[in-house]
């Protein structure tokens, strides 16, 4: 009896222990990165229908991360086109972790597939990132990867290659590959499309542009002095009548003038440097004030017009009558309503709208047209009536956010006016000033 009482009462000791929080002098290291490699979501077994469906297992991994940390783990076998939504055969167990990891705080998630693990088919992997940063080594350019294999991986000693610094280290993986795992194969967006109570918003919104919908090109606009008010510049008119949903000039669309994310950095860190550097200057102007800054493939990324819509102003106190087909949110909330100092963007111009997912196969396929196309009319608009856009849609969220709707709400009230009108008016004042000189 005296030996099944010691028993029981270790058996306490252990339960105490389990339970028990870490003294408060231990410290709690975080993991930069956590890779998790266990049985195939596809298993069926018990084991893996608990591993993919824990809850409490997959948290204790989103606290276990630094704020920049990243979570990779193997998903099996990539889909096919044939497949059923995940939800519904026997990829469950993926839809399942999947689901969970995106309610868990991630700020982007990625799949990617790869057809060299020596299986005998594609295997895919999901990389899920705490921080929105990452997106901005994740969609890196291929001569950006190029140059952090040559910095970080060390050189072989092997025979063979003639620049002499032996056999390339790595088989499979170059600059070229990882630009194939920024873009989900077609079959992701399929099966991710066959959910079903909802189907997802973006698998009508993103996948192209509806052929039934009458596309206005750029000849049916022409530029003039805008006609909101004098010191708004030049404005973008309408030559022709339009309907409410009609596409504005989608044949150029394409054709914006991008400054990757990549590129705004360099800018602005060249700027900082050299203060001399004029034409830099000219060319930052132009990005910031003729261009959208958009968050779309990472943060501080610019797309300019390459036609007339360059030109389209803001439409204060709810006037705007253009702006994207599958912007969301309330298109009548404007600067008049809103309060700098309280409202975020992602509260007021995303309620309600569904804000897209973190998981989002169709999204990531399409980046391009997200951040660009789908500019449509938000009613009829008559001939020779002026275009109009609402700024607020076009501004990142964050500290860039307050300062954009101050700026809007004062240029509204006429208390200052927006940069193009102020870079002209100091490029004319200069050119004044140069004459008197001479």
């Amino acid at each position: 009896e005296e030996e099944e009482e010691e028993e029981d009462s270790s058996s306490d000791d252990e339960e105490d222990n389990i339970n028990r929080p870490p003294p408060a002098d231990v410290k709690e290291d975080k993991f930069d990165v956590i890779i998790m490699d266990a049985l195939d979501p596809q298993e069926e077994v018990a084991f893996a229908e608990e591993l993919y469906k824990n809850t409490l297992f997959l948290e204790s991994l989103y606290g276990a991360l630094t704020d920049e940390g990243v979570l990779v783990m193997q998903l099996g076998n990539a889909p096919s086109s044939s497949d059923p939504a995940e939800e519904r055969g026997h990829n469950r167990n993926r839809a399942e972790v999947t689901s969970i990891i995106e309610g868990l705080g991630f700020a982007s998630m990625h799949v990617y597939e790869e057809g060299h693990c020596g299986f005998m088919h594609p295997w895919s992997f999901l990389v899920a990132c705490k921080s929105y940063d990452c997106r901005f080594q994740w969609h890196a350019s291929e001569a950006t990867f190029a140059s952090e294999i040559y910095r970080r991986i060390v050189p072989t000693k092997s025979d063979g290659a003639k620049s002499g610094r032996g056999r390339p280290a790595l088989k499979y993986f170059d600059g070229a590959t990882m630009k194939s795992y920024q873009v989900p194969h077609k079959s992701w967006e399929r099966v991710f499309c066959r959910r079903q109570n909802p189907t997802p918003k973006e698998c009508a919104a993103y996948r192209g542009l509806d052929p039934k919908v009458k596309n206005h090109e750029a000849d049916d606009f022409e530029v003039r002095t805008s006609s909101v008010g004098e010191q708004a510049g030049r404005g973008t008119f309408s030559k022709v009548d339009l309907q409410k949903g009609s596409y504005l000039s989608q044949e150029n669309a394409y054709k914006t003038v991008h400054f990757s994310h990549w590129s705004t950095f360099l800018i602005e860190r060249f700027l900082d440097r050299m203060e001399e550097a004029e034409d830099l200057k000219d060319l930052h102007r132009y990005m910031g004030g003729y261009g959208v800054e958009q968050d779309t493939v990472a943060a501080n990324e610019y797309y300019v017009d390459s036609d007339l819509l360059a030109f389209v102003n803001h439409g204060c106190n709810g006037t705007s009558n253009i702006g994207s087909k599958h912007g969301g949110g309330d298109q009548s909330t404007n600067e008049a309503l809103l309060d700098s100092a309280k409202d975020s963007k992602d509260s007021i111009l995303n309620a309600g709208s569904g804000s897209r997912r973190i998981f989002n196969p169709v999204y990531d396929r399409h980046l391009p047209g997200v951040a660009s196309g789908y500019e449509s009319t938000l009613r009829d608009i008559k001939a020779g009536e002026e275009l109009l856009s609402n700024y607020l849609y076009y501004s990142v969220s964050g500290p860039g956010w307050a300062k954009e709707l101050k700026s809007l709400q004062e240029q509204c009230k006429g208390e200052s006016v927006g940069q193009i009108t102020a870079d002209e008016t100091e490029w004319e004042e200069s050119k004044k000033e140069a004459n008197i000189e001479g």
